[in-house]
């Protein structure tokens, strides 16, 4: 089996455009990110570290990687939004990260990219071994809802609302087997 770790970015500043790349962490997202290590990641070895070519996403990495003593992260742009003018038309909504206000089909799309950029992750494994992805949590979901939906037999749509949304820096295991078949998932979550 092989295992690729998407984790959510850590808290991003705060300005004009909620949704822009070159927007960071903040010192409470660069602590939250050393949390991570602590509850989830210290005990586990990994192979690489993938990112979003974001900023507070790279970040997220470099920070993962300087604590678990890997090399710096490999940028994916699977793990980003392709489409940042659709995203900042909604992004003006109030409503914008509400998943299901926006186009299921706008999701699904995403959805489907991201999970083929976790799949390529796991194509660089070998039998055993463990990767790491930070990304953003609306697009982690909807890669999470293309797998379970194909599972499942049921839509995308229906999956998707079962599915909680992901917190700053936590996240989802995908399993997948050595031929890299989706097998399965874990939550990690931080205790409430």
């Amino acid at each position: 089996m092989k295992e690729v770790w998407v984790f959510r970015h850590g808290p991003k500043e705060r300005g004009q455009d909620v949704i822009a790349p070159e927007v960071g962490l903040t010192p409470e997202g660069i602590e939250l990110m050393k949390k991570v290590v602590q509850m989830f990641l210290k005990k586990e070895r990994f192979k690489k570290i993938y990112t979003s070519p974001f900023v507070r996403c790279y970040q997220s990495g470099v920070i993962l990687a300087l604590y678990l003593e890997l090399d710096f992260p490999i940028i994916l742009p699977e793990l980003a939004s392709d489409n940042l003018i659709e995203l900042k038309k909604f992004s003006r909504d109030p409503s914008f990260f509400n998943v299901l206000q926006l186009t299921s089909d706008f999701w699904e799309r995403r959805g489907k990219i991201v999970f083929e950029g976790i799949r390529r992750i796991a194509q660089n494994l070998s039998s055993g071994e463990k990767a790491i992805a930070v990304g953003h949590g609306e697009l982690i979901k909807p890669a999470l809802g293309i797998v379970l939906a194909r599972k499942e037999g049921k839509s995308f749509k229906e999956v998707l609302l079962h599915i909680p949304d992901l917190k700053e820096g936590e996240g989802i295991v995908f399993v997948f087997s050595d031929n890299n078949k989706f097998l399965g998932y874990e939550e990690k979550r931080f205790p409430t």
